[in-house]
């Protein structure tokens, strides 16, 4: 109702989930935006699988099937995003992502009907999926096809990752998450420390010391502080490299 009636009256909006890899510019959004994370926030828990909405937190999702003993949201469990934010970016960690372990996903696409779309369908790839080719559609719902496995063996595995997040990433400042896509047979931080980027800032803005894919607020950073370094790295790693890193983050209002 509130899409037809944005749509009716001409209306700009969109849908989030936490609000993850966004970048918002410092200029007012005239629009609606629309989260899903208080109101599409219920799971259901199988033998082998969990139909899950998207406004779910990936968190205290992998926590509560780990509960049940059943694996396959490990990875996630340190990622601080909803559901359908991870399938819409195909998150990931450890080597392992939502396509492994997504069955279907329930879509509104842009002629407000529901649609099923297979795991094939979602045509995912390293941090990408179909849906990044159709940012109408909403991802509304999924199902997670999961493994029994030993309820002390995925805890302790989730306990080691959130171990080794907090050892190696900057978790206590406030940043936007992983700022660039590892290129191939590269890992972006590697890129950015090799060309003396690691605590190069800008206004309030400054690549993480702990971390160099993030980008930290040290000092009432703008977003266009945050921008400005972003482009500033993919400048210098091009130049230096010959490789050019492409954003993780999402801009959004910046025209």
């Amino acid at each position: 109702k509130v899409i037809h009636y944005c749509n009716e009256q001409h209306i700009k909006f969109m849908v989030i989930g936490n609000g993850s890899d966004l970048l918002f510019s410092d200029a007012v959004y005239h629009g609606v935006i629309i989260s899903l994370k208080k109101y599409f926030n219920h799971y259901e828990i199988h033998d082998d699988y969990v139909i899950t909405d998207a406004g779910v937190g990936s968190i205290p999702l992998a926590y509560a099937t780990a509960e049940k003993s059943l694996s396959g949201l490990e990875f996630a469990s340190g990622i601080p995003g909803t559901i359908g934010g991870g399938i819409f970016m195909n998150a990931g960690a450890y080597k392992s992502s939502y396509q492994d372990i997504v069955e279907y996903v329930d879509v509104l696409d842009d002629k407000g009907e529901i649609k099923r779309l297979s795991n094939e369908e979602c045509h995912f790839a390293y941090r990408t999926s179909v849906l990044q080719n159709h940012p109408s559609w909403i991802v509304l719902s999924a199902k997670l096809k999961l493994v029994k496995k030993d309820k002390e063996a995925i805890l302790s595995s989730i306990q080691s990752r959130k171990e080794r997040r907090q050892a190696s990433q900057p978790v206590d400042m406030p940043s936007a998450g992983s700022v660039f896509r590892n290129p191939e047979n590269h890992a972006a931080w590697q890129l950015i420390d090799e060309c003396g980027l690691r605590g190069y800032s800008i206004g309030g803005a400054k690549v993480s010391e702990k971390h160099s894919n993030f980008i930290v607020n040290v000092d009432h950073a703008s977003s266009q502080d945050v921008l400005d370094l972003i482009t500033h790295v993919q400048k210098v790693v091009l130049n230096e490299k010959k490789v050019y890193l492409l954003r993780e983050v999402i801009l959004v209002n910046w025209e």
